[in-house]
């Protein structure tokens, strides 16, 4: 309701009282400071909260009493509200035609009255806001109660959700398209039940939660909503506001993949056909955590460009599925469409293989014998790491035999085992002719001590050092020096520490 006072400037919403003697009527009108009356010396243009009113009407038609008047944004307060004010049958019958007529002219001074409340001051006089003729939640008093119908152009799923359940309203909202028809059950304002049928084929049924997150993502269609209309089944658990942000959620990639000219009937296309399992999840490690089956599935039903719609139907995916699916393969490049040719995909394009030509670079900076770094290039990294001035660490770790007996598999071994534990800014080179130099930026010397013990406790599982170990040396900066020349002479001598002590690393205390 709020939503499409905000779209049309103001709304209302009908009810009767259970004993049908009263109607009582909630409108919200949305305004600026210039069109607010006696507000004109605001600023022009500046929205103000919306104005909410609660009237009662009786059955003739003619008395009219307002209840309250309340100017806020803030949906549970009007909710809180309009609880306070629901008048106990046992009551209705004070409401006399002498109550009446005070009402005319101090209508919240008798509703107190009426219900045991204290005498309240006047409110000043205000004009009820005129409906719209392209109002887009129109409503009905009939012998049923209230009933609520539109189109989805207009007035978005969640809004309509959202005012049934603000009003505790009893009853099935029927929303349709040229294909669907879907039924949404409260009661009392709960949400309860929700099923929908495939006008052209009734096997494609669903009920439940997974309903009303489709219907979410409805651009066109319309509604209606049945007072009354009640049923025993139950295939809602979740809370309406956290199907809401579900549907929120599923409508924002429906709107993205969109945008990239992608739709049903659109052609897409695998962007790299050589992957290997291990490239492709590296990839999909930057789409969506979720229906990773059902990723892999279609990436592997587009050996050759295909229609989308061809896709859904061959997987059997409803749009709870393929909408997420399809949006997490094209943020990870994975797949394209045929014809898109928009500025973001072929920005997208032009950066797709970014991390293939850092891996390629990568390699040949490495030693081929131990894939280390080299050591002239080690060197010129730490010298430019020591001078931004940001605490680091540089261990010197020596073999406990003789450089002849170090083979390339001992190296090797070393390499990979400090690439399990290091972190992408980490590198290491060999330095003639027993010791391997690590360099670890931005780290503090309790935390690295513990990652290197880590280090060595792998490196020892592994056969290919034959009984080799390591003992090591760990220098900081700036407190063991800001000169290259001087950590690395710290870390030297803290190494001699480590082989004097039988320690596996010494630091400075």
């Amino acid at each position: 309701m709020l939503a499409d006072a905000n779209k049309n400037s103001s709304a209302q919403l009908s009810w009767d009282h259970p004993n049908h003697e009263m109607i009582y009527t909630l409108t919200v009108t949305c305004s600026t400071m210039k069109e607010r009356r006696g507000w004109e010396r605001g600023k022009t243009g500046e929205m103000v909260a919306p104005e909410w009113t609660l009237y009662e009407i009786r059955e003739n038609g003619k008395d009219r009493a307002d209840l309250w008047r309340m100017a806020s944004g803030d949906i549970a307060i009007i909710q809180n509200l309009l609880e306070e004010t629901r008048l106990p049958k046992t009551q209705t019958a004070a409401f006399t035609e002498e109550t009446a007529q005070e009402t005319q002219s101090n209508p919240r001074d008798s509703y107190h009255r009426a219900a045991g409340g204290a005498q309240q001051p006047p409110l000043r006089s205000f004009s009820e806001p005129e409906m719209t003729t392209s109002q887009s939640l129109q409503t009905d008093r009939g012998s049923a109660g209230v009933n609520l119908s539109g189109e989805l152009k207009e007035v978005d799923v969640a809004s309509i959700l959202q005012s049934i359940s603000l009003c505790k309203m009893t009853g099935r909202l029927n929303v349709y398209d040229a294909t669907q028809q879907v039924e949404i059950f409260f009661t009392q304002g709960e949400l309860v039940h929700a099923s929908s049928s495939h006008l052209m084929d009734i096997s494609k049924g669903v009920r439940g939660e997974k309903v009303l997150l489709e219907v979410f993502t409805w651009d066109e269609g319309a509604f209606q909503f049945q007072h009354g209309w009640q049923t025993a089944e139950r295939s809602v658990e979740k809370r309406l506001q956290n199907l809401v942000l579900e549907g929120a959620t599923l409508l924002d990639y429906k709107n993205s993949i969109e945008k990239k000219g992608i739709i049903p009937s659109t052609i897409i296309y695998r962007k790299e056909n050589s992957l290997s399992e291990s490239q492709f999840e590296a990839k999909l490690a930057n789409g969506l955590p979720m229906h990773i089956d059902y990723q892999k599935k279609v990436f592997l039903a587009l050996r050759e460009p295909r229609p989308l719609s061809e896709i859904i139907d061959a997987l059997s995916m409803d749009r709870t599925i393929w909408i997420p699916v399809i949006y997490s393969l094209v943020s990870s490049t994975l797949i394209g469409a045929r014809g898109v040719t928009n500025d973001e995909e072929q920005c997208s394009d032009a950066f797709s293989n970014i991390g293939e030509l850092i891996k390629n670079a990568d390699r040949g900076l490495l030693q081929p014998d131990s894939g280390m770094l080299s050591y002239g290039l080690f060197l010129s990294f730490a010298d430019k790491e020591l001078a931004r001035r940001v605490p680091c660490c540089l261990a010197m770790f020596e073999f406990n035999v003789q450089a002849a007996a170090i083979t390339n598999e001992a190296l090797k071994a070393v390499t990979t085992t400090f690439d399990t534990i290091k972190r992408p800014y980490e590198c290491m080179t060999f330095w003639q002719p027993n010791r391997v130099l690590i360099l670890l930026p931005m780290s503090k010397v309790e935390e690295t001590t513990i990652r290197l013990n880590s280090f060595l406790d792998k490196l020892s599982e592994k056969i290919d050092m034959d009984g080799m170990t390591l003992t090591g040396g760990l220098a900081t900066a700036p407190k063991d020096g800001i000169q290259l020349a001087d950590v690395l002479a710290s870390s030297f001598k803290l190494l001699k520490k480590a082989q004097q002590t039988n320690a596996r690393i010494a630091c400075s205390s």
